[in-house]
């Protein structure tokens, strides 16, 4: 199942109607991978309508997705959350990304003691190719990070996903997918 960010208030109406009522049955595991809308800008010159909207897709759809899948997930079963970089390194224009970013890892950290024996994890990824050869990405974010000479690829972070369901020892982690 996926949903679009952009209509938040829909889908978590959504997701509340379709979990409250049975509509899902049961399932092992939770991966929620919500982008935000990019927010590049200074600290100082940042819009914070636009700050509090990416905080609200991506922390908050984030969330509302682990809340609401508590009734129907496995107790054997696991949560992955999506963070990113920039809440472990700084990257200029980037400081509302990694606010949210640092609020899902500190978030995976509670949740994993608060929900046992649900595992409950994050996975960061560094920069991802959105398809093969995407250049125009790559030279953006060399713009950002210089020393990076390649992306990291889909099927790259998907086996940091797999990895994270498969190991039933692993809870309130974070996993860097970085190859900077």
């Amino acid at each position: 199942m996926s949903f679009n960010h952009s209509q938040f208030d829909a889908t978590l109406r959504f997701l509340s109607r379709t979990v409250s009522q049975g509509q899902i049955g049961k399932f092992d595991h939770l991966i929620t991978t919500i982008k935000h809308a990019q927010v590049n800008a200074a600290f100082n010159s940042n819009n914070t309508i636009d700050a509090l909207s990416a905080f609200k897709s991506k922390f908050w759809g984030q969330y509302y997705c682990a809340k609401h899948c508590l009734n129907t997930i496995s107790k054997q079963g696991s949560i992955t959350l999506t963070s990113g970089i920039a809440s472990q390194k700084g990257y200029n224009g980037f400081s509302t990304t990694a606010a949210i970013n640092g609020a899902i890892e500190s978030l995976v950290k509670t949740l994993a003691i608060e929900l046992e024996p649900i595992r409950v994890n994050a996975v960061s990824p560094s920069f991802i190719e959105r398809f093969p050869n995407d250049l125009k990405r790559l030279n953006f974010i060399k713009g950002v990070e210089p020393k990076l000479t390649k992306l990291v690829s889909l099927d790259d972070i998907s086996e940091i996903y797999l990895a994270l369901i498969e190991n039933l020892n692993k809870t309130g982690e974070i996993i860097y997918g970085d190859i900077t």
